[in-house]
């Protein structure tokens, strides 16, 4: 039995604390075939009448920090992927079909040659509302540039799903452009070109995500025979798809041609990538990705156009910086967090097996659940977990960066420390050997830091992570990755956990070049 779920976030809180799967809470559940047969309106009303009372009456309570106060509460925008935001918000459903875009009028001709936002007539309340009326005299599934009908989330004061201007980068990019796109790429190196095979490549990949113990878990499939044009197979997870992506040019890279133009197309999809998923912005980035997105599209057409067509994902992308400008880094807008808080229903529904009322069992089972999560604390993600093996506690002077760390902490040298060689920030791990993002230089390149151990006072809270100085020799854009080298002897920062530059470790890639072994670290996305 399948069931369509509605969740919720507060966007008041940081968007380290939105993505915890204890701080997205369950709206409604319903059966999907209801769905399909009634509609989103008995789901919509129920929840507009209570968010206008929200919004105008709100509630009263004593609060921490903040004490007695009265709260207000209004829908700040709706994110789900691209066929459900339409039938939300009562546009068609067909992508294939002119007018899909819920932000312009862009019709199927239009987006094969058309490759900036500017070029397009973008949707205004004016023009909606005159859509909404047409679409209302016409026969029932008939549309008035792509409006079926209206939507009852327009009630709602201040919010207009003309305004929403939300995308979801998982389902564009990793879920259309990017699999599309690296399957063209690779049929072209591997079948065309023939720089390695497909199994040389598989190999490969395996060998690497053996050694890499960051992203091991999110290792991608074994790649099936690439047809031309096709996009690849098996279909694989969003976070698959992303650390193929992430990864691909330090796997193969050694073998392709520097010229080769469907290599440089393939680096230009990792660099668009990493700046749709960085989690802040300047201006000055904005505009150099609409430069970035338009020259891309251009390059997709000349390359591969007379094999395959630009999808309707592609045409999304021209409306991805737009969507930055008015609510932000796209990363708050992914569906990632909701896929992850489905998999708990769908563990649920499988041992269940509640035949009458599927939606209401769930519904209650979810409800003990974010009991436990709020008695336990984890929406607050400060929770460390210390790995038992390798860890110890003794005089700092036992160590050899006892200097930097009891200038760090403020301590004696006899002073007992707790050493551990792994800990869990919430859900991430963190080891020895990881690299850590610890500052940007003055020419704007990032600083690393090698983690030797981390440590903390005996009954302290807080952590520190003990890490070598690392030289970061220069960005090699061929490989897409920072080449970096120890330094030697030894220098030694000990830095908070909580103030490190990016949370996300790092690991190292070595590749055996022609004059030596060399280690280069991928970022995750970028970085200033």
């Amino acid at each position: 039995m399948q069931y369509g779920a509605f969740y919720y976030t507060i966007l008041n809180l940081p968007p380290s604390h939105q993505s915890c799967f204890a701080n997205v809470h369950l709206l409604a559940l319903c059966n999907s075939l209801d769905l399909k047969v009634h509609g989103y309106k008995p789901i919509l009303e129920r929840f507009v009448a209570e968010i206008n009372g929200l919004q105008t009456v709100g509630f009263s309570g004593n609060f921490p920090v903040i004490g007695s106060q009265q709260i207000y509460v209004g829908l700040a925008q709706v994110a789900c992927d691209n066929l459900a935001l339409n039938g939300l918000f009562g546009f068609i459903e067909c992508f294939s079909a002119d007018y899909f875009c819920s932000i312009c009028l862009a019709t199927q001709n239009d987006i094969q040659s058309q490759f900036r936002e500017s070029d397009f007539c973008l949707r205004t309340h004016d023009s909606y509302e005159a859509d909404v009326v047409q679409a209302q005299m016409l026969p029932p599934g008939g549309h008035s540039h792509g409006v079926k009908s209206p939507c009852c989330l327009n009630e709602i004061v201040g919010f207009r799903v003309i305004e929403n201007y939300v995308l979801d980068p998982m389902h564009i990019l990793l879920e259309g452009v990017v699999p599309l796109e690296l399957g063209c790429v690779l049929f072209h190196l591997i079948s065309v070109k023939h720089y390695l095979s497909l199994s040389d490549l598989n190999t490969r990949m395996h060998c690497f995500f053996e050694k890499n113990s960051v992203d091991e878990s999110n290792r991608p499939p074994t790649l099936n025979p690439l047809q031309r044009s096709s996009g690849l197979s098996p279909s694989m997870k969003a976070i698959q798809m992303l650390a193929l992506l992430k990864y691909l040019p330090l796997v193969i890279g050694i073998n392709v041609d520097k010229e080769d133009p469907h290599w440089h197309f393939l680096l230009s999809l990792c660099e668009l990538t990493d700046y749709l998923f960085a989690p802040k912005f300047t201006k000055g980035m904005i505009a150099f990705m609409r430069v970035l997105i338009s020259e891309h599209l251009t390059d997709f057409r000349e390359l591969y156009g007379s094999d395959s067509k630009l999808r309707p994902k592609h045409h999304l992308l021209l409306h991805l910086p737009t969507v930055i400008l008015e609510n932000g880094p796209l990363v708050t807008m992914s569906c990632l967090r909701y896929e992850m808080k489905n998999s708990f229903f769908k563990r649920s529904s499988a041992v269940v097996c509640n035949f009458v009322n599927i939606c209401k069992s769930l519904a209650y089972r979810h409800q003990c659940n974010a009991f436990f999560l709020r008695m336990s604390k984890q929406y607050l993600r400060r929770c460390i977990t210390v790995g038992t093996k390798g860890s110890e506690c003794g005089p700092a002077s036992n160590y050899r960066f006892c200097a930097c760390m009891c200038e760090s902490i403020c301590i004696a040298s006899m002073q007992n420390v707790c050493v551990a060689t792994k800990i869990s920030v919430s859900s991430v791990t963190y080891r020895k050997n990881y690299f850590f993002v610890v500052g940007v230089s003055d020419c704007g390149e990032p600083v690393f830091g090698e983690a030797e151990a981390f440590v903390s006072l005996p009954d302290c809270i807080e952590w520190h992570v003990v890490m070598h100085r690392v030289d970061t020799v220069a960005f090699r854009s061929h490989f897409h990755a920072y080449e970096v080298q120890r330094i030697t002897p030894a220098e030694y920062i000990c830095v908070p956990v909580s103030d490190l530059h990016d949370y996300h470790p790092l690991s190292p890639c070595p590749l055996h070049l022609g004059d030596g072994c060399r280690t280069f670290v991928r970022l995750p996305y970028h970085i200033f």
